[in-house]
């Protein structure tokens, strides 16, 4: 479904918010870098290459001095500035959005952005490469919002493509209640095998919440106990948990 062109967002538009550099036992090559858009918009990275944010170490180190640096993201630029000691950092940022970006959003057949969910397709690193994988699946009513969610749970298209092959009218937030609960595209294949009735996307993730794994699955199909409920099998893996005991 196509969506009206809003008028498009300028790179004159700037979010104001703040940045922390935090440096890292383990490499002296990355830091952790975080985000925050007041009032409650954050994001901390994992290990960030200090070559990612134009610095080096001897740019953070020494006694408290500015610092400046740029970080660039498909859906805009942070410009930051503050004071770095010892290895350390904070300041402000100001974002300024990509308006190419915006466009291709809508491109993508997606609503048009707000300002406040541009400023977190920068946060989270949503590139275009990745709403137009997502968006390519097919997957019914997709909103923009989800991606947010997919990016912080490191949910990759991949993952999405795989469960949507196996729930194919499921929306977005149950596909990433799957992957959340492990469910991979193997362990539906297990369950398919055993032939399993009433694969909804409740029961499955209902029986990994239980810890029924692949391995139970298919020893049940070799058992010749195929066709089973959700609620056999739980209680089957259940009374084998009590006799391991």
């Amino acid at each position: 479904m196509r969506h009206a062109t809003r008028e498009p967002v300028t790179a004159a538009i700037a979010y104001a918010g703040t940045w922390r550099i935090e440096p890292l036992e383990s490499s002296e090559m990355s830091v952790t870098f975080a985000l925050h858009y007041p009032p409650s918009l954050s994001n901390r990275s994992g290990p960030t290459a200090l070559a990612k944010l134009g610095l080096t170490m001897e740019a953070l180190s020494g006694q408290r001095h500015s610092v400046r640096f740029e970080l660039r993201r498909d859906a805009g630029t942070f410009e930051c500035q503050g004071i770095a000691t010892d290895g350390r950092g904070n300041g402000a940022f100001r974002f300024k959005p990509d308006p190419l970006y915006a466009n291709a959003i809508i491109e993508n057949g997606l609503a048009p952005l707000t300002l406040h969910q541009h400023i977190q397709a920068g946060m989270f690193d949503i590139s275009s490469s990745f709403v137009q994988a997502i968006v390519a699946i097919g997957v019914p009513d997709l909103a923009f919002s989800q991606l947010i969610g997919l990016k912080i749970f490191r949910i990759t298209p991949d993952d999405v493509s795989l469960l949507h092959i196996h729930f194919p009218s499921a929306g977005l937030d149950d596909i990433r209640s799957l992957a959340l609960s492990k469910v991979t595209a193997s362990y539906m294949q297990a369950l398919r095998r055993a032939e399993i009735s009433n694969l909804s996307v409740e029961n499955v993730c209902a029986l990994r919440a239980f810890g029924v794994d692949a391995t139970f699955i298919e020893d049940l199909a070799v058992k010749g106990q195929r066709g089973l409920s959700i609620d056999e099998i739980v209680r089957l893996y259940s009374d084998g948990q009590e006799q391991g005991r």
